[in-house]
């Protein structure tokens, strides 16, 4: 049973999602059943982890099957966890379950705030102890690997290392008979133009000098602008995962969104005064977490942004 800060004391909703995350993440990682008997052989990448309820009982979460049953729902509407069948409709004896990439991400990101320490249940590398980096295990092309990350930033390598088995995948699928090497490093190069690209693209666009544009807050261009400038506020704020890794900038970044978003509503505009207090912040945004939904959200308003001011 894997201990935690809330044993004796019954959970909120949010804390049942992270403690059933970790739960089965520490499964995924043990290659165990239910009540963390090892399989043989182990399960497969595509295969459940276990029924949720199974789970929730042997932890002793002090919930009951509803309550399981509505945190699977809650994390299967939010990407992070698959069911065998639809979490609305549980049946009798409730859902088996596996993580995603952003779910197992989330059990890795919350796991020091309910363990204390790390969620580190598989074979640990000694090469990455020895040099003092973190490390995390990872499905990747159809296998678990051990790989090594800094310390504290296990969720973003399990993100990143999604991506990039999504990028090598969609190779693969490209040049039918190639070998995971080739791939993955054209995957990677391909991934880094892209970074290049977005980059150059972002100082080229960027106002140099302190014009004045007038806002037509009914132009469509000005909705469409405000849009996406909205839905980047909202996916940086709802990032658990950046909020609780890195408290400070997240905590910074959405400020300056909030300002900047701010400044739209005026109906004259400094073009150097947006840079400051908006764009610098979209664009840093767009090349932190390029590939990830921030980061799409962040060059979406840039485009958006862009269209307005006529850059």
């Amino acid at each position: 049973m894997t201990k935690t800060a809330f044993d004796g004391y019954k959970p909120s909703e949010k804390q049942l999602d992270d403690l059933i995350l970790i739960a089965v993440a520490k499964r995924e990682q043990m290659a165990a059943d239910e009540e963390l008997h090892p399989l043989e052989p182990p399960r497969d990448g595509l295969a459940f982890t276990g029924n949720a309820r199974r789970i929730a009982r042997f932890e002793e979460l002090g919930c009951d099957d509803d309550e399981v049953d509505a945190a699977v729902r809650r994390l299967a509407t939010a990407g992070m966890m698959v069911a065998d069948g639809n979490p609305a409709k549980p049946g009798q004896s409730g859902r088996s379950v596996r993580l995603s990439a952003s779910g197992y991400a989330r059990a890795m990101a919350v796991s020091r705030k309910y363990l204390g320490e790390p969620l580190i249940a598989f074979k640990r590398d000694k090469i990455f102890d020895d040099n003092n980096c973190g490390q995390v295990e990872v499905d990747f092309l159809g296998e678990r690997i051990v790989i090594g990350c800094v310390e504290g930033e296990e969720d973003r390598a399990i993100q990143f290392a999604h991506r990039l088995e999504v990028d090598a995948g969609e190779v693969l699928k490209a040049a039918g008979g190639l070998d995971h090497a080739r791939a993955i490093l054209m995957a990677g190069i391909l991934a880094h133009e892209h970074i290049a690209e977005l980059d150059t693209e972002m100082r080229a666009s960027a106002p140099a000098s302190d014009r004045t544009v007038g806002l037509n807050h009914n132009s469509a261009e000005y909705q469409s602008a405000v849009a996406a400038v909205d839905r980047l506020i909202v996916v940086v704020q709802t990032s658990n995962v950046y909020r609780e890794t890195e408290p400070q900038d997240h905590e910074r970044r959405l400020a300056e969104l909030e300002a900047g978003r701010h400044l739209l509503g005026s109906k004259w505009l400094s073009l150097k005064t947006l840079k400051v207090a908006l764009i610098g912040t979209i664009t840093y945004l767009a090349a932190k977490f390029a590939d990830v939904p921030i980061g799409e959200a962040a060059v979406a308003a840039w485009s958006a942004l862009k269209v307005l001011l006529g850059l």
